[in-house]
């Protein structure tokens, strides 16, 4: 007698990135069809980003600290240290570039109808058109409170490693710390779906379904 065969649980939409999927058509319908409805949702994507912008930057000074705290070579911990900074700063860079490309290339946006000035005083303030800032790449780059947490987990890190028997409560703390942290965001992840379909219905509820 042969046994019944058992089917995965959750099907195709097991996936979290098929569950953000779904969510942000759903999201899209909710906006077309019922626009005021969708534009309520929007707590729902902003609290989401967040969350995750709330919880990046403790994930990345207590990932560098234990790194270069726990490295026997004080000079590999320099070369790895500063190897991060100009990194931050090459995709950065690169991701700036990026963006003006895919600005004045392909121009997203056009044809949506809306004047930006316009719409600054009646959308949240996280969607608001602010006046531009004519800021040099450099100095945008320098003053980015990443790389300011980048820089100082470096330094943190390189001192924790210099006075490693004193200081290693606080690498054990910090170590700690990192694992929670990334437990934390992976308790957000789930809710990545909510997060989809409230930006989804947002959008295509104020600015329309070419948006």
């Amino acid at each position: 007698m042969s046994t019944p065969t058992k089917s995965p649980r959750g099907g195709i939409f097991r996936p979290l990135y098929a569950q953000v999927a779904l969510a942000a058509v759903v999201g899209v319908l909710i906006g077309y069809f019922y626009p005021a409805y969708g534009m309520a949702l929007q707590p729902l994507g902003d609290g989401f980003i967040q969350l995750v912008r709330l919880l990046l930057p403790p994930v990345i000074f207590c990932t560098i600290v234990t790194g270069i705290a726990r490295m026997d070579n004080l000079k590999q911990a320099g070369r790895i240290g500063l190897k991060a900074l100009i990194y931050f700063e090459v995709v950065s860079t690169f991701a700036l570039v990026i963006g003006l490309l895919v600005v004045n290339v392909l121009q997203p946006g056009a044809g949506m109808n809306a004047d930006a000035q316009k719409l600054g005083a009646k959308l949240p303030p996280a969607y608001a058109v602010h006046a531009p800032v004519t800021e040099g790449v450099v100095a945008r780059l320098a003053n980015n409170p990443m790389l300011q947490i980048i820089a100082a987990a470096v330094l943190t890190g390189i001192v924790l490693s210099l006075f490693r028997k004193t200081g290693k409560p606080a690498i054990k703390l910090i170590d700690a710390t990192s694992h929670a942290l990334f437990y934390a965001v992976q308790l957000v992840m789930r809710f990545a779906p909510l997060g989809a379909l409230g930006g989804a219905a947002f959008t295509v509820g104020a600015f329309g379904l070419v948006s």
